[in-house]
């Protein structure tokens, strides 16, 4: 029998909302290991050589999906997910109700969703420059990437979630309400 993590806290939420600080804040303090969709899609932007940008990403995933079926990286990231030895994994990244498809049957998955003002989200997204393209990004192009197919489906998910984590404070405050979190979801801290 595999090991199975303890917990998978899946994270959704839209552009610059915080959601991957939660996870790295996670997979850090309570030594668990972060799944991203977009990683999945990056490793074959990267094996053919093309850019990892938003426009890409999103291009790829609209391929695979239409090719192999809406829920194909939700069956390839939970396959990887439970067969990780963390105690505690967060898939990172979840913005299509059929993202959830093998994961929201799973006994040990929680849902949830991390919140954010636009003012600060695209704050944030100038800040970070995560992807390519995000480094110049005016307030109109973040609208309009608000309006992709893989954003518009993201409020939809949220309604989906158990627990919400309001981010529109401080780093500090943040760190808190994970902690919360954890507890609340029986979780302890590892200590390295």
């Amino acid at each position: 029998l595999t090991p199975m993590p303890n917990l998978i806290i899946g994270l959704t939420g839209q552009l610059g909302s915080g959601k991957g600080y939660v996870a790295s804040y996670i997979a850090k303090r309570y030594g668990g290991a972060i799944f991203k969709f977009s990683a999945y899609l990056s490793k074959v932007l990267g094996v053919m050589t093309l850019e990892n940008s938003r426009d890409n990403l999103v291009k790829l995933s609209e391929s695979l999906r239409r090719e192999f079926g809406e829920q194909v990286l939700s069956y390839a990231l939970a396959k990887d997910a439970v067969a990780s030895e963390a105690p505690v994994v967060v898939v990172d990244g979840i913005r299509r109700v059929d993202d959830l498809a093998a994961l929201e049957p799973l006994p040990n998955f929680v849902l949830v969703a991390v919140e954010a003002s636009p003012e600060t989200r695209y704050a944030r997204i100038m800040q970070r420059g995560e992807k390519t393209d995000e480094a110049n990004l005016t307030r109109d192009e973040f609208q309009a990437q608000e309006r992709r197919s893989t954003e518009l489906t993201v409020p939809t998910v949220m309604q989906r979630a158990t627990i919400r984590i309001d981010n529109n404070g401080t780093v500090e405050e943040l760190k808190a309400k994970i902690n919360d979190l954890m507890n609340q979801l029986d979780f302890k801290e590892r200590h390295s």
